[in-house]
């Protein structure tokens, strides 16, 4: 069972991914490289296999997904689920042969199978492509776990640095991060490409003694509703755009919380009428908290540098 992200290398050009909660269970291993055998179950959850060109009579890829259905593969890549209720496969590049019983179909390049328990093997249906690319504040690119969740609950993942092939639908999408950015209606459809770019924004943290002064910032323990990390000294915070709720605590005094939202600079803004603008590290297009001016994104930032600069 995996208990986070794994890839598993069998040969130069076969190896599988899994996600948490995959459970796999490997049959045969025999051979290598060009002759490979390879024999495995899938139990539950999701892998997406990679099997390069096998020239050798003798090399097959071979993957059980339920007791009565398989999964073919020679240079070919593929993703595949297994629910308590059905099995789902989609093929991402080449071409795989999905078998039920005594039943052979091929599910080519852009197309995927269904099948729920008791019914027959269906024909392949065209699935659509989803690219999720996300962003830091500066622009570099980051790769993320990324989750869809259909309205029938199937879920898929994937990272945000790979184009993944999934039934065409209307998805709820999640970027696992500490503070997960969130999308409750994205529609993705058959034959098609869609895309989705996220930048995200990042928080320093400043360690501010009694006197007022800095002092050397330790191991902070950052935590959400959802989840909780350890963030280096002096290291950035990826976060999703808009507000983002947060505890804040030192290594050595977890129990001493203290909360950063965006919520609460605005309660006491009449209270700090120094804090002119709020500069939230991401671009303006990003940011959930439009509501006047206040609160600028590092685009508009940059641009009141340039109108300084050139008024000179």
């Amino acid at each position: 069972e995996a208990m986070g992200w794994a890839t598993l290398h069998f040969a130069t050009d076969v190896e599988s991914d899994l996600f948490p909660g995959s459970k796999l269970r490997i049959d045969r291993l025999n051979g290598q490289d060009a002759d490979v055998q390879l024999d495995m179950t899938l139990l539950s959850e999701q892998l997406v296999n990679r099997t390069g060109s096998q020239t050798d009579r003798r090399a097959h890829d071979v993957v059980t997904l339920a007791p009565d259905s398989t999964v073919t593969a020679n240079n070919a890549e593929y993703a595949a689920t297994v629910h308590a209720d059905r099995v789902m496969l989609g093929t991402l590049a080449g071409s795989v042969l999905f078998k039920v019983s005594d039943k052979t179909v091929d599910v080519p390049t852009g197309s995927g199978v269904s099948l729920s328990k008791d019914q027959p093997v269906p024909q392949p249906t065209a699935w659509g492509s989803l690219r999720v690319s996300t962003y830091r504040a500066d622009g570099t690119v980051i790769a993320l776990p990324i989750i869809v969740i259909s309205p029938n609950n199937d879920q898929f993942t994937f990272s945000s640095a790979r184009v993944f092939l999934i039934p065409p639908d209307t998805y709820g999408l999640s970027v696992d991060t500490l503070a997960p950015y969130k999308v409750s209606a994205l529609t993705v459809a058959a034959s098609k490409l869609t895309e989705l770019p996220i930048t995200f924004g990042e928080i320093k943290f400043s360690l501010i003694g009694g006197s007022g002064n800095s002092v050397k910032t330790p191991a902070l323990s950052i935590s959400s509703d959802s989840r909780s990390d350890m963030l280096a000294p002096d290291a950035p915070l990826l976060v999703s755009p808009g507000i983002v709720a947060l505890n804040v605590a030192t290594s050595d005094a977890p129990d001493k919380k203290q909360q950063t939202q965006l919520a609460k600079l605005r309660e006491s803004r009449s209270a700090t009428p120094e804090l002119i603008k709020v500069v939230l590290l991401t671009p303006s297009g990003g940011l959930s908290d439009t509501s006047d001016d206040w609160v600028i994104g590092v685009d508009e930032l940059a641009a009141l540098g340039r109108d300084l600069l050139a008024h000179e």
